[in-house]
């Protein structure tokens, strides 16, 4: 370093007792303040005591990165924040949004989606373009390897996968992906509504792109359809109407299986008193029954389980805390529609996402996730991800001795629908269309019982095809018949996206 940087710091304001107030020079003041001072070398001679007398030492400082040195090109980790080989990251959790953690790993476990959000372009994005106005560098500047700055809820998923994917850091700050979308982060919301909204909002967002494969690749993935039927009970005429879903909501009370909650789904339904439907044969209104029979399932099918019910009388909602069995391996054969051509039925579980806690109004969301390539299975935990020992699903009541609660009446309580302009979730409750009509009980479901436990073990056998959970509200199945295997993208596509990550 120079030599005259050692100047002492008394000495630097010696002449303030001499000079006259009227006298004071412009190399006084640099004198005061050591601005005449030389920057300490980065390159022949570096600097390494960060010097606390010389305003133009920048050691320490990150000099490195923002000179473009060799050196700048490695970010020195602590232990304790460095992503161990071969791991998963997780996300940091920024006061109440553990219920976007959760959702967000189960996206980017889908290699599909995340291919398609790779391949979003921001110069054909309206928000991207909108915000162009404000940058110093055009969108199509990017190329050349300009850090770009995405402002719109897609770009900034997109850049949460790449820090997911190639960051070496335990876990991912998803700050600018939930001030994008203006979440409030110290208030908790619905995981099944947040899911429903930002799927629709990612939708409606990439239906500007010019890829088609980007373009569509919400519906491609995660849309299926079918079509509510209409009989009359006095011609028998019926009537058809098609609709697709993204999930199916499954009300569980009364039930003890996945199997049970799907034959409520697709039971026929009685529309007689105030609920006649107009008949145009008959002409007047008559009793029908409705019933609901799938045309198409898409490759990765979302079952919404509803443990958050209304409770009339007492005018709160409440949770299920009921425990719910489910398949490793589910069959849809049984609700397609006769008529229609299916090459496969069968889906595989992927994903189970749980709320831990006894409240609806608390609590905490985890998800647990299998990796596509090794058949492992993982616990995301927010900044934490951990490794199920066994090569096994093993929810938070795999150890704990319950049993699916007595049959009782099932409840659930439509409340429309909510505008996805706000994006602030505040109802969580979603009702299947055959739900049945709202209970005015309050009473909890009866307390459960040490029989009929399934039983499970830390290695996997053909036996246990089941599992069950008191907390699990999103079960996510993958079509069997599905490839994973997708084109791998180029280093540089996926790496421009990454800012100091």
């Amino acid at each position: 370093m120079p030599e005259y940087e050692k100047v002492n710091e008394k000495a630097a304001s010696d002449w303030a007792a001499t000079v006259d107030d009227n006298c004071i020079t412009w190399d006084h003041i640099l004198k005061a303040y050591r601005l005449h001072l030389k920057s300490c070398s980065v390159k022949s001679n570096p600097c390494k005591r960060n010097c606390s007398n010389n305003p133009k030492c920048i050691s320490g400082l990150g000099e490195n990165r923002l000179l473009n040195t060799k050196e700048g090109t490695n970010i020195n980790l602590e232990d304790e924040e460095r992503r161990e080989p071969g791991s998963f990251a997780g996300l940091k959790n920024l006061g109440a949004t553990c219920y976007v953690n959760s959702q967000l790993q189960v996206w980017y476990h889908n290699p599909f989606l995340r291919e398609a959000i790779y391949k979003w372009k921001p110069d054909d994005d309206e928000k991207e373009i909108s915000a162009q106005l404000n940058r110093a560098v055009s969108l199509t500047d990017l190329s050349s390897g300009t850090q770009f700055n995405p402002v719109s809820p897609v770009g900034q998923l997109q850049l949460i996968f790449a820090r997911l994917q190639f960051s070496a850091r335990r876990y991912v700050d998803p700050t600018q992906f939930v001030n994008s979308l203006q979440l409030d982060v110290s208030q908790q919301q619905d995981a099944q509504e947040f899911s429903k909204l930002f799927l629709t909002l990612l939708e409606d967002d990439l239906s500007s792109q010019k890829d088609q494969k980007v373009k569509n690749i919400v519906q491609t993935q995660y849309c299926g359809e079918y079509e509510y039927v209409t009989r009359c009970s006095n011609c028998g005429t019926e009537s058809f109407s098609p609709s697709k879903f993204y999930e199916l909501s499954l009300n569980i009370r009364g039930h003890k299986d996945i199997h049970q909650c799907l034959d409520e789904f697709f039971s026929p339904e009685i529309l007689e008193g105030s609920n006649q439907y107009y008949c145009n044969i008959c002409e007047s209104k008559q009793n029908v029954i409705r019933t609901i029979r799938l045309r198409k399932c898409p490759p990765y099918l979302n079952l919404q389980l509803l443990r958050f019910i209304y409770d009339r009388q007492k005018n709160c909602r409440r949770k299920l805390n009921s425990s719910i069995n489910f398949p490793l391996t589910l069959d849809m054969k049984k609700y397609f529609q006769e008529s229609v051509s299916v090459d496969c039925t069968e889906y595989n579980l992927v994903a189970v996402l749980v709320h831990k806690g006894q409240s609806a109004h608390s609590g905490h969301y985890i998800a647990h996730i299998k990796d596509r390539e090794t058949g492992d299975w993982y616990k995301f935990n927010d900044e934490f991800v951990e490794k199920t020992q066994g090569n096994v699903i093993k929810l938070c009541t795999d150890n704990s001795k319950e049993s699916p609660p007595k049959l009782s009446s099932a409840v659930s309580l439509p409340l429309g629908e909510i505008k996805p302009s706000a994006f602030n979730v505040t109802t969580p409750f979603t009702t299947g269309p055959n739900a049945p009509p709202l209970s005015s009980s309050s009473s909890s479901p009866p307390p459960p019982t040490s029989s009929s436990v399934p039983q499970t073990s830390n290695k996997t056998t053909k036996k246990e095809s089941t599992k069950f959970s008191k907390g699990s509200y999103m079960l996510v199945y993958k079509s069997s018949v599905l490839d994973d295997k997708i084109n791998q993208l180029t280093s540089s596509l996926i790496m421009s996206t990454i800012c100091n990550c």
